[in-house]
């Protein structure tokens, strides 16, 4: 959740009009409030935040994520430091250690679009399932079945507890690289919420579709050209003995300056 850059620094000056070095907005997941600015940010300021609302119990700031798995690096400000939370969307319940996995609340009309988009009795393969970040809607709100891979020890166990307390009967997770993924001819859908998938990860995709099936795809684009990253996978898919029969895009999110966060769905044949 963001609110506007004189909304948020109204309500924190109602507080402590002493401060300074104020970010433009927050993300919230759940009580939590998260914040992003490039300078170390003061607990007096975290202090304030909590004051101005009642209902978050601990306030963090970001400073950066890294590696294959995405870990955030956070700062405690104030408040509880827990960073264990059960974020709740859409009626689903997400268990997360926003402190090592990472979601992303920008996400959510994306998750929206895709509850509608896949249909009941289809097939959901998820290669980056992380803890269902843009499967789960979609299991827990249509009569799918799903199977969801997740590579990083840590991240799966948070994804098992986020499979038990949704009580999802419909969907098998696994615990492995998805490279080394056996799955042959069964997926109708498949998601591959990584900025970095690879032609082996693409050769996993194909193995895995159905002789008709649809590839959603997030990379990250330079503004200026969206495009590239069609022709790019076209040609892997032309490599592997499939083809693209039709492709859409659409924007996610701002990035950075130069990048957003798209996603490219491929509807292919073998």
């Amino acid at each position: 959740m963001k609110i506007s850059k004189l909304q948020f620094r109204e309500r924190i000056f109602q507080v402590n009009p002493n401060l300074k070095n104020i970010p433009q907005g927050y993300k919230r997941i759940e009580n939590k409030i998260i914040l992003r600015k490039n300078t170390i940010l003061s607990g007096e300021l975290g202090e304030a935040i909590i004051e101005a609302y009642p209902w978050c119990t601990g306030v963090f700031q970001h400073v950066t994520t890294s590696g294959e798995n995405r870990r955030p690096e956070l700062i405690h400000l104030a408040g509880n430091p827990n960073t264990i939370v059960i974020h709740k969307e859409n009626h689903v319940k997400y268990y997360l250690d926003i402190s090592k996995i990472t979601f992303s609340g920008g996400n959510r009309n994306l998750r929206i679009k895709l509850v509608n988009e896949i249909k009941d009795g289809e097939n959901l393969l998820d290669m980056f399932a992380a803890v269902g970040n843009l499967s789960l809607q979609v299991v827990v709100h249509n009569n799918i079945n799903a199977k969801l891979i997740e590579k990083d020890p840590y991240t799966f166990s948070f994804l098992e507890k986020t499979v038990k307390i949704n009580k999802i009967k419909n969907i098998e997770i696994m615990n492995i690289d998805c490279k080394d993924a056996k799955i042959e001819n069964w997926a109708d859908h498949v998601f591959m919420g990584y900025h970095n998938v690879n032609k082996n990860h693409m050769k996993t995709a194909i193995q895995a579709c159905k002789n008709n099936a649809i590839i959603h795809i997030h990379p990250l684009a330079r503004k200026n050209n969206h495009t590239e990253w069609i022709e790019e996978y076209t040609n892997w898919i032309d490599k592997l003995g499939a083809k693209v029969i039709s492709h859409s895009m659409r924007t996610i999110k701002n990035y950075s300056p130069n990048l957003d966060h798209i996603e490219v769905i491929l509807t292919i044949q073998k």
